[in-house]
């Protein structure tokens, strides 16, 4: 099967400008001069396109912004030169409270990114009946 993203985006800028005219309609319709269902279709097409192909990938990792991958990091090494388990349960009240304070900046940020996944996948639900293959 033949596929060619750029004929497919090149398709949607061309779709995304199509405008009630008088090949269609009449000029004084209230309509004339605004985008076709066809146009709204591709222009949502296309954002939910790039999100999907250029921005979700370059999400940052809610581990690595909050500061929990950081953590662990160092706190595997701290662990390595004590001989101790960055995993035991003999922890400091203070190790306790940073773990905590980033595991929950972490789980907010995942929420987040769901949250999104969740929004973008509906706009592509209701917007199903104007995808071709």
């Amino acid at each position: 099967m033949w596929r060619c993203p750029e004929a497919g985006l090149a398709y949607l800028d061309w779709a995304s400008v199509l405008k009630h005219d008088e090949d269609w309609i009449d000029k004084n319709d209230p309509t004339y001069g605004r985008p076709t269902i066809q146009a709204l279709a591709a222009q949502e097409t296309r954002a939910l396109y790039n999100w999907w192909k250029n921005e979700r990938p370059n999400r940052t990792d809610p581990h690595d912004a909050s500061g929990w991958s950081s953590y662990c990091d160092e706190r595997s090494k701290e662990d390595e030169l004590c001989g101790e388990d960055f995993l035991s349960f003999d922890t400091e009240q203070s190790d306790d409270d940073k773990s905590s304070e980033l595991l929950k900046i972490c789980r907010k940020m995942e929420e987040d990114q769901d949250e999104e996944d969740t929004a973008m996948l509906i706009r592509l639900v209701k917007v199903r009946h104007s995808l071709w293959t």
